[in-house]
């Protein structure tokens, strides 16, 4: 896991002018050299008020055929004639377009930090306003392997009232308390419901939606550099625990909110490009480059692009909503060093819809940047280790196998213990390896009379989950056995069938289970509840079938999606 120091402030003031020099991009509409294709994916059907936020598997969003070098990619959203639909109707809360998504094996080009946010293209209701323009030489390179799915959440707003729109649009739940604790969250926002304010509609006026995109590439040379996408949010601590959204009280005309917070690179980048991410309200975000506590370069911003506001009726000028961000590119590229950090700063004012209200909830303060990244020293040597002795899950341990290139395995930044924990990964015993996106986890097995015993290990002070899903790595309806705290803030096991983006539904409150906790971490053991994990799992260890085991953790006791990290482990 990674280690950072937080800047975090949370406060209203007045925003001072600054001055800097940015690189925005402004790439023309159509760059002669590339050749460009345009395609749809499925169709999303609504209803007026319903939401669409789909697994990240859903799809397929197709792509050129064979291994291209993708400079150039833009979007919007279209009905069944292939009418550009107005966000006044339909709003592009966000879509997070993926490449092999949920752990599929083939290459992803995402880099990290945010589990969430491992997106190659995604952004929101600026989609129009906002185009990937990658400098020769980089570019996105396919391989032609890919299978590319998309997180849509759209909401329909036709016939939502007038002042109701901007609650509807910000996933306001019922539980929202405004004007100073409002609340807005995905997991209000759910996958088929209807938005605030029609909860009770009976309108039944179904109408297909379709997000178009346009890709423009060429043909792989020895001179591209590859990118990969890494993913930041304003609302991490520690670079990597990304809540994704938070919630912005009543402020008056004039007053602005901040939000901000240091990101930790722990490899070398030479970034090509960066776009950024809010929502109605937003009125600009900055990125600053530190370097051992200084800014780095002549200018303060690394980054700070305004967000643009629609001022008309016509698609992509929609007047009061955010239409467009600014992206800031390096035609030569940015150099940052591992051990830099990045400084997000977050600004948004009571700016809303007409007849909206002064508060804004379930922002978004997001970094995408594409870069062409170094390997860290553990990297390099878990790809030299992974290539002459395979890879995790082992049958048995891979030390004889390292001991034998040890020399090889020094020469590629190799250390003792980084091979003892990779090779300690083993099936052995009824263990499941823990996979390297959680931290200080472990899961094993042991069949006795009375079933299957189970026993979970996670940090203390933090929510720490399993669960079983067959045959396929994903989140959306796996059963899970979490602990974490209940709705009266006591710690219980529980189980959950999970939905897409959400936490989704207890379908056993409390489980039996005996707890300790020593030397920082809460140990747990119980027996198999059969009729609530889809199988008891050890006993498919070893069949033709895999069997993939989700491990995920919260760095609180309160369990959720969001700010979770999370990964899979495959037995086959």
């Amino acid at each position: 896991m990674m280690m950072s120091s937080v800047l975090k402030t949370l406060s209203v003031a007045l925003v001072v002018g600054h001055a800097s020099t940015l690189t925005s991009s402004t790439p023309p509409p159509f760059d002669p050299s590339l050749t460009y294709e345009t395609f749809q994916g499925p169709a999303v059907n609504l209803r007026s008020g319903q939401i669409s936020n789909t697994a990240n598997d859903f799809g397929p969003f197709p792509m050129p055929k064979g291994s291209v070098a993708v400079r150039f990619f833009n979007s919007t959203v279209v009905d069944a004639e292939g009418v550009e639909v107005s966000m006044a109707e339909l709003y592009v809360h966000h879509y997070l377009m993926f490449s092999n998504p949920d752990l599929q094996p083939g290459p992803t080009h995402q880099g990290g930090f945010c589990a969430n946010l491992a997106n190659v293209w995604g952004i929101g209701a600026e989609l129009r306003g906002l185009t990937y323009y990658y400098p020769s030489p980089f570019a996105i390179i396919l391989e032609g392997t890919e299978t590319f799915g998309a997180n849509l959440h759209f909401i329909r707003t036709s016939n939502v009232p007038k002042d109701g729109v901007q609650q509807c649009i910000e996933c306001e739940c019922l539980d929202s308390n405004p004007p100073l604790h409002n609340k807005g969250t995905v997991s209000c926002c759910p996958d088929g419901d209807q938005c605030y304010g029609m909860q009770n509609s009976t309108i039944q006026d179904g109408k297909d939606y379709f997000l178009q995109y346009t890709v423009g590439y060429e043909s792989v040379t020895e001179h591209h550099k590859d990118l990969t996408v890494f993913g930041m949010d304003v609302t991490s601590t520690h670079t990597d625990d990304c809540g994704i959204q938070y919630q912005v009280p009543a402020l008056k005309d004039g007053e602005i909110h901040t939000l901000q917070t240091m990101i930790d690179v722990d490899v070398n980048w030479t970034v090509a490009f960066m776009e950024t991410h809010q929502h109605i309200g937003g009125v600009n975000l900055t990125v600053e480059h530190f370097r051992n506590g200084a800014i780095v370069g002549p200018d303060k911003f690394l980054c700070a692009p305004s967000a643009i506001y629609g001022n008309g009726t016509e698609v992509g000028n929609e007047a009061g909503y955010l239409v467009s961000i600014p992206t800031c590119s390096w035609k030569d590229g940015y150099n940052v060093a591992a051990g830099d950090q990045l400084r997000i700063t977050s600004y948004y004012s009571n700016r809303g819809l007409a007849n909206g209200k002064p508060w804004h909830s379930g922002v978004m303060g997001l970094v995408y940047l594409a870069a062409v990244t170094s390997q860290t020293k553990e990297q390099e040597c878990l790809e030299r280790l992974h290539r002459l002795c395979g890879a995790p899950p082992y049958a048995y341990s891979c030390l004889n196998c390292a001991k034998q290139a040890e020399g090889d395995l020094l020469a590629h930044g190799c250390t003792i213990p980084m091979v003892k924990a990779e090779c300690s990964k083993t099936t052995g015993a009824g263990s499941v390896p823990a996979p390297n996106e959680v931290s200080n986890m472990t899961f094993f097995s042991i069949q006795t009379d009375a079933g299957v015993l189970l026993n979970l290990t996670g940090p203390v002070g933090g929510w720490i989950a399993i669960g079983l899903n067959n045959l396929a790595p994903v989140m959306n309806t796996t059963t899970v056995i979490v602990y974490s705290n209940d709705a009266n803030g006591k710690p219980v096991l529980s189980a959950r069938k999970l939905g897409p983006h959400t936490g989704g539904v207890v379908v056993a409150p409390v489980l039996e289970a005996n707890i300790t906790v020593e030397g920082g971490l809460v140990n747990i053991m119980f027996i198999s509840p059969q009729n609530e994990m889809q199988t008891t799992g050890p006993d498919n260890v070893g069949d033709q079938n895999p069997s993939c085991w989700l491990f995920a953790q919260g760095t609180t006791m309160e369990f959720g999606y969001h700010g979770s990290t999370r990964g899979y482990t495959c037995i086959n």
